[in-house]
């Protein structure tokens, strides 16, 4: 019987008590100790195993009445030697995730934070009853828990917990901070940066800084915000970005990793497929995949190969930096997706202000949050640069669905519905002249070129098309008769309506095709197929049939 998957499960314990399937990363916990340095930053793109590895250390480290041996002793770490299983369970920890401080202003960020803060003071709530910890200290704690505390307090309360653990336990603190950086990027997106960034260099700051009741801290994020914003003054850090060779194979599935799972499953013959779609992923100096992609790839193998990273968040401030960029950002975008690398400079610190202005900034912000992928390294003064390529199938599917997205908008919501009304009344030229203006000042922001643009026109007729959804069903590359027709439109519930099948042509300039003899292919094409014979299933009737032809911004409509 194959193991379940741990899909959307992040707590370590839960995976090993629960026999749920688990590719073994305990190693992370003989990396964290053999790091010389007190303070160590992982930053990787969501989805990457970093809360499930957080978990591990966790459960690892954590001094508890229960011991926690059982769920390492069949790992890795316990057979690295004695100087790190005897640290097992041996340390006061504290551990913070800020994955859900996700607001929409300043007030509400402040009011969740401060509740997590009072969160962690109630797992050690048992600091009141000890005599070692005095009065004032005793009534502190009571502020945080009663969420009284000031502004100053919560921005302290880091360091203070730190100092009050170490004088009970009478040893050092292991702190654990995942996503750390989750509530800067809402703060940067939403317009209070400025509220949140004081915030957390005071907390944060304060509390890794100089602290000597710190044995390890370890954080998590995204992106490593800029060092004189949040980590100004530590000297004793180590950050492990994906351009990094530390930590290289702890977050994400190596090949072999993917080959073991696939195998498992019995997908073998799907393996190529699984490769070119979620592959691509550079870490120092491994290949990684992302590992929510590929257990629901497997867990929905049978819906076929499809987006499932990408679709995990709602990839607003990609969506914004690249509408907003430069014809210059947009065009060397295109020049990406047409499969060509760029040499750009990476910026390892980022300042969320500078993705306004600079584009460097910008690519450094896609590659370090997983929209594309750095290679061959070289160093020219103080510029460092890299080749950049989108990684894989997934994530090229997200940069076609916001230029498309882009493109759609720009055509302007009333032309839009005007274009669709003359579909649906079968007004074919009234189609053919919105189309055609469509053409001549949407896509005249953005140039298309190369093999694929038949899968761009595409795109964006489904694009514009997707507003019929509330009484249409919209269909592309479906079997019908003897093929798969380019789109395909029917009502929902009304056979009367008509229903259309359109099939799109690119103007082949190899043959020397003019546009009416590419629109005529087009429509021989639905006739060779028979692609109506998928509407006359559903026992529609009024069937319009029509061949759509493009050559750059010239197109040609023509009903069969």
């Amino acid at each position: 019987m194959k193991r379940k998957l741990p899909l959307g499960i992040s707590d370590y314990k839960k995976i090993i008590e629960g026999n749920y399937y688990y590719l073994d990363k305990t190693l992370i916990i003989k990396e964290i100790l053999d790091a010389g340095e007190e303070i160590i930053l992982i930053t990787r793109p969501r989805r990457f195993g970093k809360t499930l590895n957080i978990s591990t250390l966790r459960y690892f480290f954590e001094k508890t009445d229960e011991s926690m041996q059982y769920l390492f002793q069949y790992q890795a770490i316990w057979s690295a030697g004695k100087e790190y299983t005897e640290k097992q369970g041996q340390y006061p920890v504290i551990f913070l995730t800020f994955k859900d401080v996700k607001k929409l202003n300043w007030g509400s960020a402040y009011k969740k934070i401060s509740s997590l803060i009072s969160d962690i003071f109630k797992q050690h709530k048992y600091l009141l009853n000890s005599n070692d910890i005095d009065i004032e200290d005793k009534s502190y704690i009571k502020n945080i828990l009663q969420k009284n505390a000031i502004q100053e307090e919560y921005e302290d309360s880091l360091l203070k917990l730190t100092e009050l653990l170490r004088r009970y336990h009478k040893r050092n603190v292991i702190l654990l901070i995942d996503e750390y950086d989750t509530p800067i990027h809402s703060a940067y997106f939403y317009g209070y940066y400025n509220e949140m960034i004081n915030f957390m260099r005071n907390f944060l700051g304060g509390g890794l800084k100089d602290n000597v009741h710190l044995e390890k801290a370890v954080l998590t994020g995204i992106l490593r915000v800029a060092k004189e914003s949040i980590f100004s003054g530590l000297n004793n850090i180590i950050t492990a970005t994906v351009l990094n060779y530390e930590f290289s194979d702890k977050f994400g599935l190596s090949e072999t990793e993917v080959e073991k799972i696939i195998i498992e499953y019995n997908l073998e013959d799907k393996l190529a497929g699984v490769q070119q779609w979620y592959n691509g992923y550079i870490f120092g100096d491994k290949v990684m995949y992302n590992p929510w992609s590929i257990l629901n790839y497997v867990n929905r193998h049978r819906e076929g190969l499809q987006p499932h990273w990408v679709n995990t968040s709602s990839n607003d401030i990609v969506k914004d930096l690249i509408i907003k960029g430069s014809t210059k950002l947009k065009q060397e975008l295109h020049q990406l997706m047409s499969g060509e690398s760029l040499r750009k400079v990476i910026e390892t610190h980022t300042v969320f202000r500078d993705l306004d202005t600079s584009e460097d900034a910008v690519w450094s912000f896609l590659l370090f949050s997983g929209y594309l992928k750095a290679f061959n390294k070289e160093q020219k003064g103080k510029n460092i640069t890299f080749e950049i390529l989108i990684p894989n199938i997934e994530v090229q599917f997200l940069f076609e669905s916001i230029i498309i997205h882009w493109l759609s908008e720009s055509a302007g919501s009333q032309r839009v519905q005007q274009l669709l009304q003359a579909l649906l009344k079968k007004e074919i030229e009234i189609f053919h002249e919105i189309l055609q203006d469509f053409m001549l000042n949407v896509f005249s922001y953005y140039n298309f070129g190369g093999e694929d643009t038949e899968k761009v026109y595409q795109a964006f007729l489904l694009g514009l098309f997707v507003n019929l959804h509330d009484e249409y069903e919209v269909n592309s590359e479906k079997e019908a008769g003897y093929g798969r027709c380019d789109i395909i439109i029917n009502h929902m519930t009304d056979k009367g309506k008509p229903g259309f099948i359109i099939e799109l042509k690119r103007l082949s300039h190899l043959k020397n095709e003019t546009l009416d003899e590419a629109v005529n292919a087009a429509l021989e094409q639905i006739e060779e197929k028979q692609y109506e014979k998928a509407l006359i299933a559903k026992g529609i009737k009024d069937i319009l049939k029509l061949g759509i032809a493009f050559d750059g911004k010239r197109v040609e409509v023509k009903q069969g």
